[in-house]
């Protein structure tokens, strides 16, 4: 009985990174120009300044866990999905602009 417990969880567990893993692909500058929003509607609904929403899109990490939840809303998208390709996309940048500096 404990090794088909053992494995329902495995198998839950593999489930679980599979979907964890599904994102868009998408960069933040990606996502506000496939929707086409002006600049006065990011400003009003992401309650950002231009000069902000500019800076996210060099830097995604700038962006904090209220912006990525009204982002998500704006474009009518589950707010996991956005979040894995911020995330993504983070992970991508050069060393000089990740937001952690890895330990030598």
């Amino acid at each position: 009985m404990d090794s088909s417990t053992k494995k329902t969880q495995g198998t839950g567990t593999s489930s679980a990174k599979t979907t964890k893993a599904a994102g868009k692909g998408r960069t933040f500058k990606q996502m506000i120009v496939a929707g086409k929003f002006s600049s006065r509607t990011l400003q009003e609904n992401l309650r950002m300044a231009s000069r902000t929403v500019k800076k996210a899109e060099i830097d995604p990490s700038v962006l904090s866990l209220g912006d990525v939840y009204r982002l998500a809303d704006l474009m009518k998208e589950n707010v996991d999905t956005v979040l894995r390709d911020i995330i993504a996309e983070i992970n991508q940048l050069p060393p000089e602009l990740h937001p952690v500096k890895p330990k030598k």
